[in-house]
This record gives structure tokens, sequence and C-alpha cells, in this order.
């Protein structure tokens, strides 16, 4: 599996692929997918609904934005490695957060959510074959984004994420 090039997707993607070193496609699902779901379920319960500033989001939240993310994540890669000719579409985090913000939240739930949900992908990640890392979906702006690039800022914003959680909830 190769690093993606910067030209192969906006660059604003470009913090989450430096975070990944794919040997293998087959490593999302013995690697990465594991030290996530550890990661988070490493979590003390008191520490469910902290929030280290009153605009900042709860554990609970990241976990959620997580998921949501990574739905957006799969769809867009099961719609580039099939050929969609239509644009790829772009999603406002925030007005997902404050509609989660909104709602009871499991963080239990949450968790075997994102781990079902792993399981469930890497299933659709074994169909993958070599080529289908290099094809290409475009978004309205002009910009695109090549299936590679996608897996590497999936895996990217969750690590992304539980550094920042590192750094400031911990």
């Amino acid at each position: 599996m190769f690093k993606p090039d910067v030209q192969d997707q906006p660059v604003f993607f470009q913090k989450y692929i430096d975070l990944v070193h794919l040997k293998q496609v087959h490593d999302i699902e013995k690697k990465y997918f594991p030290n996530i779901i550890d990661f988070w379920a490493s979590i003390p319960p008191e520490k469910y609904f902290y929030k280290y500033a009153p605009e900042k989001w709860r554990t609970v939240d990241i976990l959620r934005h997580l998921i949501d993310c990574h739905r957006v994540f799969m769809y867009r890669l099961l719609r580039i490695v099939r050929l969609d000719a239509q644009n790829l579409t772009s999603f406002n985090q925030d007005i997902f957060a404050q509609t989660v913000a909104t709602s009871p939240i499991n963080y239990t739930e949450c968790l075997n959510e994102l781990s079902s949900l792993f399981k469930a992908d890497a299933c659709f990640l074994k169909a993958l074959h070599e080529n289908d890392l290099h094809k290409l979906g475009h978004y309205s702006n002009g910009t695109s984004l090549k299936a590679n690039s996608l897996l590497h800022i999936m895996i990217g914003h969750c690590i992304h994420h539980q550094n920042i959680y590192q750094e400031r909830y911990l």
C-alpha cells in the first residue's frame, strides 16, 4: 500500500494522512481498528461526560463524532471504488454535533457501535483490490480524493482525536 501524494486529496486532510503508516489495507483491521477501540475503551467512566472547557465536546461527543465521520468516510469510499460519477458531498460536523448534544448518549453503546462499524467495514476492506486504491472521487469545488487517501484520512482522523484527547482531557 502506498502513502498518498499531497495532490491526491484536498490539502486540509494532509494532517490526518501524516499520522498513518499503512503497509497494506489489512493493517487497518489488524492494527488500527483494535488500537482505536482499545484507546476509547480505556477511558474511565468519570470522564465520559467530561469536557475541558465549556465550548468543547464531552468525551462521549467525541466518540459520537468519530462514528459519524467514519460512516461518512466509508460512504465516500464506497462511492469512489464503485465509480459513482456524482460529486462527493461535504457535511457540517458542527450541525451533526449540535444534533447529538440534544439527545441522550450512552458511552458504552457508542463504543459498541464503533466496534461494530469497524467489524463490518473490515469485510468491505478485505474485498478491495489494489487497483481500487487508485480510483478517484471528485468534490463539487473541483478537488479530488483517491480511495487510498481516504483510507489514510479515516484512520488519521481517529488518531488525531486520540492525540487531542490525551493532551487536553487526560
